[in-house]
């Protein structure tokens, strides 16, 4: 994409650095074509080799049924845009983009790897960190040796309408030039940035924020099991009439992705001795609807083979931490099942890798398993052609599910089918 020329002098006025961005997953990804088209050039720096080459061959779907891609090939080409392994020269700012978890669990291993590096290269650049951070972490020597601004990021790649251009964001450093360089640079790219001088506290936001949602939707997912044999969606649907109610609420066996789970652990990290009670509770919220899942599977007459449908933590968004497809295949391997696994999203390879369970298609003609759990009901799942597959399996005996992808499937085969759906009479 060509920089018009009302982008080109905004950066110009920030003095055009190219940027350095650490990490080109979907943070670092956006970050990079949001400050390419706000006319800086980048290097990209990622430590996956074949990042490049992918990112070469085509764009990269941050969300299917938007339509919300990013597509670097022209900058590539241009070499406005460079991808390296490693970086070896000093440049003006960098942004830091890495993950600060592994398998849902807080690391500060790869942000801090980075530091390393970036001091390593000399000189006094600016270093923005957009990956989410706990408070107690900026503690340590690395951060308090370079002139580093947070600017956590709040946009999930739902919507090309809610990016790191159109939403508000903050920007913090208890050093007054070091806030001024990045505000210089973060007001290119977006359109109202929010400036304090206390760090931690900006860290804390980030959490607290996720946190709220992770409380609140762990609580609506445990009240649809907690109260079996009603109809908690229609109670949802007759609360969401009052104006105080922030969100559309909908249940699912497990609150997944990166950001809300982990904020709370983030901020647990950072509590005095006793930690947050609100905060245990929701994790234990969060785990009693997946334990119910099991218990429905287990049920008399035992299932001896499952088939999981969907592993990403939410419908055509890419991404697995923390889904309930992927916790469910693991709880049912441990109990002896023989499972399956499905999503529109992985390839066959992608899902043995991820899950060690054997990829299935349910539109095979020679698939047999007696229990589907829908864990992300892509819109692929609610096709006719898959409820008519359904149909004719002679095995299957059992469906759950948490929105009602596969109600009519249970309700038309001709077997007798255990259904249960969360939230509904029917669970």
């Amino acid at each position: 994409m060509q920089c018009t020329d009302r982008r080109s002098s905004r950066a110009e006025s920030a003095g055009t650095p190219t940027i350095a961005v650490w990490g080109l997953g979907y943070i670092g990804l956006t970050s990079t074509r949001a400050l390419l088209d706000a006319g800086y050039g980048v290097v990209g720096v990622d430590s996956n080799s074949s990042r490049h080459e992918q990112l070469a061959a085509d764009a990269v779907v941050l969300n299917a049924t938007t339509r919300f891609a990013v597509d670097v090939r022209p900058d590539l080409a241009a070499k406005r845009l460079m991808i390296v392994d490693r970086l070896e020269e000093q440049l003006d700012a960098h942004f830091v983009c890495v993950p600060t978890e592994v398998v849902g669990v807080p690391t500060h291993e790869f942000v801090e790897s980075v530091l390393r590096q970036i001091s390593a290269l000399g000189g006094e650049p600016v270093i923005i960190i957009e990956s989410t951070l706990a408070p107690q972490w900026l503690g340590a020597d690395v951060y308090r040796d370079l002139r580093i601004a947070i600017a956590p990021r709040r946009d999930w790649f739902h919507s090309p309408d809610h990016t790191v251009q159109s939403l508000t964001r903050i920007c913090a450093s208890d050093d007054q030039t070091t806030l001024s360089r990045a505000l210089a640079i973060l007001r290119t790219v977006s359109r109202d940035v929010v400036p304090s001088q206390d760090p931690v506290a900006a860290v804390i936001a980030k959490s607290f924020e996720n946190s709220l949602w992770y409380i609140l939707f762990s609580f609506v997912d445990e009240l649809a099991d907690a109260i079996p044999n009603a109809d908690l969606v229609e109670a949802l649907r007759l609360a969401a009439t009052n104006w105080r109610l922030p969100v559309r609420f909908d249940l699912e066996f497990q609150v997944g992705g990166y950001c809300l789970p982990l904020a709370a652990q983030y901020l647990q990290t950072a509590t005095s001795a006793g930690g947050s009670l609100i905060l245990d509770a929701a994790t234990s919220a969060n785990r009693r609807v997946l334990h119910a899942v099991l218990d429905r599977v287990l049920r008399a007459p035992r299932s001896r083979s499952v088939l999981v449908l969907g592993l990403a933590y939410r419908p055509d968004l890419k991404i697995t931490t923390n889904s309930a497809g992927v916790t469910l295949i693991s709880a049912c391997k441990a109990a002896g099942l023989r499972v399956f696994a499905h999503d529109p999203l992985f390839s066959p390879t992608e899902t043995v890798s991820i899950t060690g369970a054997p990829y299935l298609d349910p539109l095979a003609t020679d698939a047999d398993f007696d229990c589907i759990i829908v864990c992300t009901p892509h819109e692929q799942y609610a096709d006719e052609r898959l409820a008519v597959a359904l149909r004719r399996i002679p095995t299957l005996r059992r469906i759950i599910e948490s929105r009602g992808t596969l109600r009519d499937v249970a309700r038309e085969h001709p077997n007798d089918i255990d259904y249960y759906c969360l939230g509904t009479t029917e669970w």
